[in-house]
C-alpha cells in the first residue's frame, strides 16, 4: 500500500510541469525551471527516503521534503507546496509508526 502511495505520487511529481501550473492558474513565468526541477529532486530523494523505511532513513526524508517545501515556497509554486506537504505527512506518520 505504502510504495504504491508514493509510486502515484512519483507519477504526479514527474507530471506536473510547467505546462499543467498555467492550466490550473499559476502563472507559468512564476516557477522556473530550474526551480521545478530542484524541488521534483527534492521530493523524489524523500520518498525515495520514505520507502527504505528505516527510522533513519525516515528522519532523511523529512528533511529532503522540508527542503522541497521551502524551495516551493520561495518559488511561490502552490502546487509543489501542496505535494511536499503531502509526503512530509506520510514520512511523519511512517516514523511514528516507527517508534
Amino acid at each position: 500500500m505504502r510504495s504504491s502511495l508514493f509510486a502515484l505520487g512519483l507519477i504526479i511529481v514527474m507530471g506536473v510541469g510547467s505546462p499543467m501550473v498555467g492550466a490550473i492558474g499559476f502563472p507559468e513565468e512564476a516557477i522556473s525551471q530550474q526551480s521545478t526541477s530542484e524541488i521534483d529532486r527534492a521530493i523524489a530523494e524523500g520518498s525515495r527516503l520514505f520507502e527504505e523505511g528505516s527510522k533513519e532513513s525516515l528522519r532523511k526524508a523529512i528533511g529532503q521534503v522540508e527542503k522541497a517545501l521551502e524551495l516551493a515556497r520561495s518559488a511561490k509554486a502552490k502546487d509543489k507546496q501542496a505535494l511536499s506537504l503531502f509526503f512530509f505527512g506520510k514520512a511523519l506518520s511512517g516514523l511514528r509508526r516507527e517508534l
